[in-house]
Parts: structure tokens; sequence; C-alpha cells
């Protein structure tokens, strides 16, 4: 397994793993509720839109792409690297990608055009988390820092840099940024 994403109800989950298959599960029972076959490569990293519609994965080929959990179908993105970390904005209108090549790029998820790109670390970007009021976004990548972003001006609005560790997970949580790191 190398990404897990919850349902907003809370009551199903989706799975990723290194050999391209995507399952979605029942919480309460276990039990898979269906299968996603990319049969590409690993995938990194998926996440479920906050309004349930949509659930989004990203791999190593650097292939993103959107699906809508009904019918199962997928909407390409190609991005130039491998692709370690997706997150929806809290509307479900936007789709935001890290990858190795340190950019963090925003999607429309109406028409899958490019909206804006960031570069604000000289590493692989290893997670991103938006706040709920859309305002900032929260990555963390290799290079021991943690970078807050203005989103509407598309600037590094502040950066933390966290002695000898590098940042592996991060969660917004009232205003709060919480992360995990390797150390």
């Amino acid at each position: 397994i190398t990404s897990l994403a919850l349902t907003s109800d809370n009551t199903r989950f989706f799975s990723s793993s290194e050999d391209g298959i995507i399952k979605k599960w029942e919480l309460e029972t276990g039990n898979c509720l269906g299968n996603w076959d990319e049969q590409e490569c690993c995938i990194n990293a998926i996440a479920v839109s906050p309004n349930d519609k949509y659930f989004v994965s990203g791999n190593t080929n650097g292939i993103i792409k959107l699906w809508d959990i009904k019918n199962k179908s997928p909407k390409e993105i190609i991005n130039s690297r491998s692709i370690t970390t997706v997150c929806f904005s809290p509307d479900s209108k936007s789709i935001i990608a890290g990858s190795k090549d340190n950019t963090i790029k925003f999607w429309h998820v109406k028409n899958i055009k490019l909206k804006n790109s960031f570069c604000g670390h000289q590493t692989c970007i290893n997670t991103i988390a938006i706040s709920n009021d859309e305002k900032f976004l929260v990555s963390g990548g290799d290079n021991n820092k943690i970078n807050i972003i203005d989103i509407q001006e598309m600037q590094l609005f502040n950066s933390i840099t966290i002695d000898d560790c590098n940042i592996k997970s991060i969660v917004i949580y009232n205003n709060w940024i919480i992360y995990s790191s390797e150390n």
C-alpha cells in the first residue's frame, strides 16, 4: 500500500499500491467494493474530492489521473516527472500535485487545464495540504523545509526550516501545521 484516502463521510476509503491497482473499501466491514487498474506503474498518491465525486491518482511515470468514481473513467494529465503527492481544493474544483521535478501544479477539475505552477523547493516535494479557506498551500520536501504558499499571489508566504528532517506528511488543522518527518 502506497497511499490511502478517506471519503468525506468517513465510511469508505481508497488504497493505492505499487502494482498499479486502486481499491475502494468499506471502512466498517473491510469489504473491497471495487478495483481500478492503472496497469502502468506504481501509484504514489491518491486523494478523494471533498464532494466524493472524484478521486485523483499520481504515479511514478508522471501521470495524474482524475477518476469519476461512479463510472470509473479517467482523464489523464501528463506531468514531467514522478508524482509524489496529490490533493483537491476544499471546493473540489482544483487538483493540486507535487512531484519530483520540485514543482506544485494546480489544474482545473472541469477541463483539466493547468491553472498555476509553483516552484519553491529545490528537491522532491513529498507532501501538500491546503487550508480550508483556500488561502494557503503548505508543502514539505526533502530539503528540510515546510513552505507556506499564498495561493492568491502564487508566492512564498513563509518558509520554516526543520533541522535534519525530510518532511514526509503534512496536515492542516485549525490553522496549525502538523507534520511528520523521517526522524
